[in-house]
């Protein structure tokens, strides 16, 4: 089996309108790229890439820029430096929100123009919502996943390894998109049961320092802590569960993670936050689940188990 190099791209979140503007100081909801960073780790776990890398555009100031040319050119420059000399045999391109798809215009072509022969796949919300139109609209994706990626996208690069036809749930092809007979939708990705036994987030693979600084955090918790505080709080997001029983019709959350609520235990999720203090220093935690705060029971004893940690002017947030 030939290990394979990888390269994640985290798209940005702003339209281009607002990546072309000359103003600097937009604020942002700095929410960890937890696809990419969930993935990242379960291959690096499963021992199946020789090299691991992210072009991560959302931490890119494209302020400078003031034309589409301008942007491709400063992204293929930071693509270049990316990976190096290295070709990467699979280009995998996290499509999450919908204000990111200009962005996800200009880049496709880039990357096939850099490298021909590399294999793009799509992941994420809006990629799971539009595996049909995006097959349609760009003949250079080669696969999209649709569901949760961890184990999908895992034995997609073993079966792309060892040479074998790719026959996953949820990973579609132009030539074969499986239709799940009880939505009549391309079928998704089977969900992870045990969510607890997933490895901690790939954080080295990012700028950790640029997701930290809540300084020009849209999120109105953050501004409010901020005020009351001589240094900016250095905030991090965590996830402590994954999918949503209720079917609010503006959410698209249970079309990657389901509507079964799947929680991580309360040692798994006190563990994870021990180690990003001793990593990163943080004093700020924002829960970003799908469903925040789903029983007192729950939510007491996660609260009382991170008071323990004796952590040094720590704040809580429930997103």
């Amino acid at each position: 089996m030939q290990a394979q190099s990888v390269l994640f791209i985290n798209l940005p979140s702003k339209p281009l309108n607002m990546l072309l503007s000359e103003q600097k100081d937009v604020r942002l909801i700095k929410v960890l790229p937890f696809g990419i960073l969930y993935i990242s780790s379960f291959l690096r776990k499963e021992n199946l890439c020789k090299n691991i890398f992210c072009a991560d555009f959302f931490s890119v100031d494209f302020s400078l820029c003031r034309t589409k040319e301008d942007i491709c050119e400063t992204s293929q420059r930071i693509l270049l430096k990316t990976v190096s000399t290295e070709t990467p045999n699979i280009i995998a391109i996290s499509l999450n929100m919908s204000t990111s798809y200009e962005f996800f215009e200009l880049i496709v072509p880039l990357l096939k123009s850099l490298w021909p022969k590399s294999i793009i796949v799509v992941g994420g919300h809006t990629a799971s919502n539009g595996v049909n139109f995006l097959f349609n609209s760009f003949s250079s994706i080669d696969y999209i996943i649709s569901g949760e990626g961890e184990i999908a996208f895992s034995q997609l690069v073993k079966t792309i390894s060892e040479n074998k036809s790719v026959e996953i749930k949820g990973v579609h092809s132009r030539q074969n998109i499986v239709i799940d007979q009880m939505t009549g939708l391309p079928a998704r990705t089977e969900t992870i049961q045990n969510v607890s036994s997933l490895p901690f987030p790939d954080w080295e693979i990012i700028n950790m320092e640029f997701y930290l600084d809540s300084s020009n955090s849209q999120l109105f918790w953050d501004s409010l802590m901020n005020k009351n505080s001589e240094t900016p709080r250095r905030s991090v997001a965590i996830l402590t569960s994954r999918g949503c029983p209720f079917r609010c019709t503006f959410c698209a959350a249970n079309n990657v993670h389901g509507r079964k609520l799947r929680l991580r235990s309360v040692e798994n999720i006190v563990e994870e936050i021990k180690l990003l203090y001793e990593k990163y220093k943080i004093n700020y935690l924002n829960v970003f689940d799908d469903l925040s705060l789903p029983t007192q029971k729950i939510t007491t004893e996660l609260l009382s188990s991170i008071e323990k940690l004796n952590i040094p002017d720590l704040n809580t947030s429930f997103s």
